[in-house]
């Protein structure tokens, strides 16, 4: 699938006529003409393996034919191309310390397995999970106050690259007690 050059170098340079490039028994394309002793000729392969090249000169006027020795052209099959990855994280703005939270991410595209780990900071929140038709899904109850810097990554799997969303600010507040008093307990006289 990829096109590559065949050269063949006749000499003496003087000498005319054509060139034919051979894959094993099979004609290349059509003879070229020698120019300046060379000729070359640009041509993609369909097929993997290992191709048995020569080159045949027709000879010319006062210039006898010959025939190159075998060049062996290793063709293969193209690497799959890796598909780039987006990775979205949805999480809420703010959260109450204790009470727990939902942290999703969305992969695409869709098709894409693996795994997303969440984090808080640098540190991993919980254990890598699955992704499942391009989605990923975390409950997670924050026990500080504070800001919070969460990101999702993608692991990425065979095929498809791996990605990071944005990191995404939760503001985690400290729990209220309701009542917002202590009671006094006094004798009267």
């Amino acid at each position: 699938g990829q096109s590559v050059s065949l050269s063949a170098t006749v000499n003496p340079a003087e000498a005319g006529g054509t060139i034919q490039f051979f894959d094993s028994m099979t004609p290349i394309g059509a003879p070229v003409p020698v120019t300046a002793g060379g000729a070359t000729l640009s041509h993609t392969f369909t097929a993997a393996g290992p191709h048995a090249v020569t080159a045949v000169y027709s000879g010319g006027t006062g210039f006898l034919a010959s025939t190159s020795n075998v060049g062996v052209v290793n063709v293969t099959d193209p690497a799959p191309t890796d598909v780039a990855t987006t990775t979205t994280l949805t999480a809420p703005a703010t959260a109450t310390e204790g009470t727990s939270v939902t942290l999703s991410a969305a992969v695409a595209p869709a098709q894409a397995g693996g795994t997303v780990q969440f984090f808080d900071g640098a540190t991993a929140i919980g254990a890598p999970v699955s992704v499942s038709a391009g989605g990923a899904s975390l409950t997670h109850t924050f026990t500080t106050t504070g800001a919070h810097s969460v990101t999702a990554v993608y692991s990425g799997e065979t095929g498809f690259l791996g990605s990071s969303s944005a990191a995404r600010v939760i503001t985690v507040s400290d729990s209220e007690t309701p009542g917002g008093g202590t009671p006094s307990f006094g004798s009267s006289n």
